[in-house]
């Protein structure tokens, strides 16, 4: 509209300037290949202020166009990302609501204008997990790491974890094997591996990987504690298959704190009693009972055909003034007095355990010990009492 004013002024301008010239102002003689054209002054005056009148309106016309199509151009893209934003979100419900379906569908649908694309890839691969789509789940998290490249630890983590989840142990720890190269010592990589290990029941990979899991904090110190206590342990039975001499060497790398405890102390002493060893077997069950007292080794103190019965005697004997109320003392007493015949001292040994805990071992030990003092009734009685109290609870005794 301004433009258009300029103009009409202009041109009555030009007007009275035309009607107030000389009869003979001028002419202005226009030629354009074969044509010629011949215009009082004014008049061309006129026609070229109104020609760039038309030029200038032409061009605000154009721009305002311009303008408006590029409002256009942008209103698009954000229309689809507020619609890439609202499907991720339902697809996020829908996943957290267990609709694995549906969560995929609305998930990957939303990926492409979603401003966080590998989140979108992230999630569909977990529903696609769900459903059993193993082949879709790895396309998505390799979609994932090429649109966001700095999360490829983070897709080999999920991937390795999922396909884990799925019990895929050999393409799980495939896929952690490429990673360590990249982050050999990462926590969760490292927590991983034990699981998979432990389900493999690799129990020489878990030894080598144990410095690892404990130096970088990937376990808390209890869960440590148990694989630790587990791995030699099953290390243990594994090599009693072998010879002597190749058992006593690992037993000699356990860590000190490890050989006290009472599994691995057990399984120790059991295979030196297996091998003719009772001196080493019971300063193995010593040392271990010292650091702490467990009901299970003292049972098995009693099981030791030591040369120096009456030292064993002596020193269980003094364990009584810190552990009285313990029936498994009680019974490796009764076992101990009864190989130096001390027939009246053992069978008080094995009625002051009963007493505490009933238990069948303790009732045959007792009912065999009244047979060679020439009861055989009252030890018959002992036996019965054993054998029922060994006996799965029938529907009546519930």
């Amino acid at each position: 509209m301004k433009y258009l004013l300029i103009s009409l002024t202009a041109l009555l301008i030009a007007a009275w300037v035309g009607l107030n010239l000389k009869p003979d102002p001028g002419m202005m003689i226009v030629t354009v290949a074969n044509w010629r054209v011949d215009l009082p002054l004014w008049l061309g005056a006129v026609i070229l202020l109104m020609l760039y009148a038309l030029l200038h309106f032409a061009i605000s016309i154009l721009v305002k166009i311009f303008n408006t199509t590029k409002f256009f151009a942008n209103l698009w893209p954000h229309l689809y990302k507020n619609r890439a934003k609202r499907l991720t979100n339902k697809g996020l419900v829908a996943l957290a609501e267990g609709h694995w379906a549906k969560a995929e569908n609305l998930l990957i649908k939303g990926a492409d204008y979603s401003q966080i694309p590998w989140l979108n890839y992230f999630s569909a691969a977990k529903a696609a997990q769900e459903l059993g789509k193993d082949d879709k789940r790895d396309f998505y998290l390799q979609r994932a790491a090429q649109l966001t490249p700095e999360t490829g630890v983070a897709v080999s983590l999920t991937q390795a974890d999922l396909q884990f989840k799925h019990s895929q142990y050999e393409q799980s720890l495939a896929t952690l094997s490429q990673l360590t190269h990249k982050v050999p010592n990462h926590p969760y990589m490292l927590t991983l591996l034990q699981k998979i290990y432990l389900q493999l029941q690799d129990w020489d990979k878990l030894l080598e990987l144990l410095p690892r899991l404990k130096h970088y904090h990937a376990l808390s110190a209890h869960e440590y504690k148990k694989l630790e206590k587990k791995v030699y342990c099953q290390l243990l039975l594994n090599k009693s298959k072998n010879s002597v001499e190749s058992v006593n060497e690992f037993w000699q790398k356990i860590p000190r704190d490890c050989r006290h405890e009472g599994e691995i102390a057990s399984l120790y002493a059991k295979f030196l009693l297996k091998h003719d060893n009772p001196i080493e077997a019971e300063s193995i069950l010593r040392s271990a009972l010292k650091h702490e007292w467990q009901e299970d080794l003292i049972r098995l103190y009693g099981h030791l055909a030591h040369p120096s019965s009456q030292k064993l005697l002596n020193l269980a004997e003094s364990w009584l003034n810190t552990h009285p109320q313990s029936p498994s003392l009680l019974l490796t007493l009764g076992r101990l007095c009864v190989r130096q015949q001390l027939w009246g001292k053992a069978q008080r040994y094995f009625e002051a355990s009963l007493s505490l805990n009933p238990d069948p071992e303790t009732y045959a030990e007792l009912g065999s010990l009244l047979e060679k003092l020439n009861k055989p009734e009252l030890g018959a009685q002992y036996f019965k009492k054993g054998l029922l109290l060994g006996l799965p609870a029938t529907e009546n005794d519930l």
